[in-house]
């Protein structure tokens, strides 16, 4: 569900339990790939069809829900709008956003790119101090690995050296390299995705007790890791696994064995 201005959007606001959904912008220059990210992540689409798709001319904005604690709002920008324009209400945008993910096409000159970046960061921190800012280095498949962490470094340096010529060096950028044609872009969004659910620490440990109950001499062994919820939470989000793995998983890692309970 798009718009065309500013004015008509509102506060994500769950009728169902009365709650705000965390809200997750999708931010960049045209043709980074920030359309053909949500299409693959969250329709499934296969990243061969996202050649054809056509550039967002529209504000997109859509409600995630891919289990019962991992619910959010993702908004989908189009490049080609000024966000900053004294017509739009960007302080409205950026005070209920939970994360704010700016893409950055790796095999273009991206100058521009981290201009852009440095200004989106800029006033959104301004606004909303709260908000985690990610960096997807993205459409590194086709650069090798040496090319890739070249990349990585030289944004990451950019970046972080402007925020210091301007005296914001207390804001922290996440960088991920990313890709549609891998697993890469589930495991960077469902890293920018556990940020936003607060009952993240209750759930693991949840899980650990529920390992030590099932096999106790595993305890020692148990302790529920990010990288096994990176995992999982890549999974909801692709709706490739279902929740049953969410326990399978972590149980096949502790014990060994792939039998379900």
């Amino acid at each position: 569900f798009c718009f065309l201005s500013l004015t008509l959007i509102f506060e994500p606001f769950d009728s169902l339990n009365g709650e705000v959904k965390p809200r997750i912008l999708l931010m960049g220059l045209r043709r980074s790939g920030k359309s053909s990210i949500q299409k693959v992540v969250f329709h499934k689409m296969s990243p061969n069809e996202t050649l054809f798709l056509e550039s967002t001319n529209k504000i997109c904005r859509e409600d995630v829900s891919s289990s019962s604690f991992v619910s959010f709002q993702i908004w989908d920008f189009p490049g080609q709008i000024d966000f900053f324009d004294p017509t739009f209400d960007y302080e409205m945008i950026f005070r209920g956003t939970g994360a704010l993910i700016f893409v950055i096409d790796s095999q273009d000159d991206y100058v521009e790119a981290l201009s852009r970046l440095h200004l989106t960061v800029t006033r959104a921190y301004k606004v909303n101090p709260d908000i985690n800012f990610e960096v997807f280095i993205h459409k590194v498949d086709g650069l090798s690995d040496d090319h890739k962490i070249e990349k990585q470094r030289d944004i990451h340096k950019r970046a972080n050296d402007d925020l210091a010529d301007a005296g914001l060096e207390q804001i922290h950028l996440s960088f991920y390299l990313t890709s549609i044609y891998d697993h890469s872009i589930f495991e960077a969004f469902s890293k920018v995705v556990q940020k936003l659910i607060p009952q993240l620490p209750t759930l693991e440990n949840l899980l650990n007790i529920f390992i030590s109950v099932s096999n106790p001499s595993a305890v020692a062994h148990s302790q529920a890791d990010t990288g096994t919820w990176r995992m999982c939470l890549a999974g909801l989000l692709s709706q490739r696994y279902n929740q049953e793995l969410l326990i399978c998983i972590k149980l096949e890692r502790v014990t060994g064995s792939s039998q379900k309970i």
